[in-house]
């Protein structure tokens, strides 16, 4: 488009995440079914990821946003969270529902996956065991730092700091809400 002299703006979303304030997430997500198997099986690997999850409400609304400004016409918006959160927060808002998840060495995870994927593949880790690597973390060790995020975001925030709503912070509040969502009432059957 940009070759044929047409005014285009471009909009790199990252890893979007579920409502902020329903927490209803895409079934199909990566997170989402990665959360989902935990819960099933009772079972997580040790160590610590930095998370970048955009609350979908949140990307929807700075793409719009941003879209009715003329002055941000031919350039381009990467919609990545600014502040990366632990993993960890996502196993405190599981405790704090209720379920159990073991941190256990990888290898053991692993191994777990490999059963999963031979023997059950409505469960929710099975589209995803092909992702993972039967290399171990011999360290079990959290990161020391979060990894750098990959695009630069400061245009994008700079254009939306007038925005007339708030980039939600991943928080243990965002993520209770992510795990409330997922665990099903009493009428509705087991999410998979």
């Amino acid at each position: 488009m940009r070759d044929r002299n047409l005014p285009t703006t471009i909009y790199r979303p990252g890893p979007i995440s579920g409502h902020s304030e329903t927490g209803i997430f895409n079934r199909n997500d990566f997170l989402y079914r990665l959360m989902q198997g935990y819960i099933q099986s009772g079972m997580a690997p040790n160590g610590e990821t930095p998370l970048d999850l955009l609350p979908v409400d949140y990307a929807a609304k700075a793409i719009v946003y941003l879209s009715q400004q003329p002055e941000t016409i031919g350039k381009a918006f990467h919609l990545i969270h600014p502040n990366h959160a632990s993993s960890n927060l996502l196993f405190e808002a599981c405790q704090a529902a209720g379920y159990t998840i073991q941190r256990v060495p990888y290898a053991t995870w692993y191994q777990k996956l490999q059963n999963i994927a031979q023997d059950d593949p409505a469960h929710p880790l099975y589209p995803l065991v092909a992702l993972f690597s039967s290399r171990q973390n011999t360290t079990n060790e959290p990161a020391q730092t979060p990894p750098e995020i990959p695009f630069d975001t400061t245009q994008t925030y700079t254009y939306l700091k007038d925005a007339p709503f708030d980039l939600p912070p991943l928080d243990q509040t965002l993520f209770n809400t992510y795990v409330k969502a997922m665990t099903p009432s009493q009428s509705s059957p087991v999410l998979t």
